[in-house]
Parts: C-alpha cells; sequence; structure tokens
C-alpha cells in the first residue's frame, strides 16, 4: 500500500493556470506520478497533469476506505481543472465529508466546498439532485448558491477561528482566505 499526501498549499502559493502561459512552457514530459509533476520549470500548474493527479488521489483514498482523508483537497484541485469532476465529488460524499470527526479535513472539506460553489453563478437557481441528508435539502432540487456558500463559509471560518484560538495563530484563518481564492 502506498499513501499519497495532497499538498493544496503549494498549488495555492503559486497557481498560474495553464491557460495563462504558453502551451510551451506546459507541456510536461515527465509523467512517472510525481508531486512534481504539476508544475512546470516556471511554476505553472500544468491542469491536465493536475487532473490526472486528482484522479491518481482520489483511487488511493477510496483504495484505503477512508474518504475524509484528503477529499477535500482533492474537490478543491478539481476545481482548477475540472469542475464537474469536483461536483460529482461532492455530491457523492458530502454526507460522509460534513459528519467527519476529523476537525482539519472538515475544514478543508467546507473550504473546497465553498471554492466550488463561488464557481456557479449565484444569480439564478441552481439545480442539482441531492438526498434528504444534506444540510440544506430542497425537495424541489433548486438551491440558493449564496446560501450554499455561506453554509460551507461558517463551517470552515469557524474551525479556523477555533484553530487558530486554541494554537495563538492565524494560520488557519490566513489558509482559509488562500483556499478559497484560487480558481
Amino acid at each position: 500500500m502506498y499513501f499519497i499526501k495532497f499538498d493544496i498549499n503549494q498549488i495555492c502559493s503559486g497557481v498560474k493556470t495553464v491557460r495563462d502561459a504558453d502551451e510551451e512552457n506546459t507541456k510536461n514530459k515527465d509523467r512517472n506520478g510525481s508531486e512534481s509533476d504539476i508544475f512546470n520549470k516556471n511554476g505553472v500548474v500544468n491542469l491536465d497533469e493536475l487532473e490526472r493527479y486528482c484522479d491518481l488521489v482520489k483511487q488511493v483514498i477510496y483504495d484505503k476506505g477512508i474518504l475524509e482523508e484528503d477529499m477535500g483537497i482533492v474537490i478543491m484541485g478539481y476545481v482548477l481543472c475540472n469542475k464537474r469532476k469536483a461536483l460529482n465529488l461532492f455530491k457523492k460524499n458530502y454526507d460522509y465529508l460534513e459528519g467527519i470527526h476529523c476537525s482539519e479535513s472538515h475544514f478543508e472539506f467546507s473550504a473546497a466546498a465553498v471554492n466550488l460553489f463561488k464557481q456557479i453563478d449565484d444569480t439564478k437557481p441552481y439545480h442539482m439532485k441531492i438526498n434528504k441528508k444534506f444540510a440544506l435539502y430542497q425537495e424541489d432540487d433548486t438551491y440558493d448558491v449564496k446560501k450554499l456558500i455561506d453554509y460551507y463559509n461558517n463551517i470552515a471560518r469557524s474551525i479556523a477561528q477555533k484553530f487558530d484560538e486554541r494554537n495563538g495563530t492565524d494560520y488557519y484563518m490566513k489558509r482559509y482566505q488562500l483556499l478559497i481564492s484560487f480558481h
């Protein structure tokens, strides 16, 4: 069994996507599966490699049977490279991930949900099929995107504040701002 740690801070710290870079600079010829393959020599995120890496990490998480470990971070990675996969992963796992006991994983999942829903047009209702366990469940499958953002924003900020209070730092609030600021 192998373990892969997906470090979203590394991705967030220098994210410039391939949409902003020359195609020549974003091609990555080394495909050995290491984390460094996500970045080219200029520090630009290669979205194809990021998606491949997210797919790999997701599979490892499912194989291990431990959904809380890094799933929020995988959703965050997918927000950058494949929003449909991010949304599908959210819908498939939200009920499990909302009930997790690991506060850091709950924090990451909630921040990922904020970032995911920020990508959706909030001027009109959003339709998604989701089961009745969802905290904001609507029988007609119509959701107010702003309410979804507020719901997950409140959870993530609350957890971040508790961590920072306990640790006497502002690390988690800064991390939260970083996690919700990229797309």
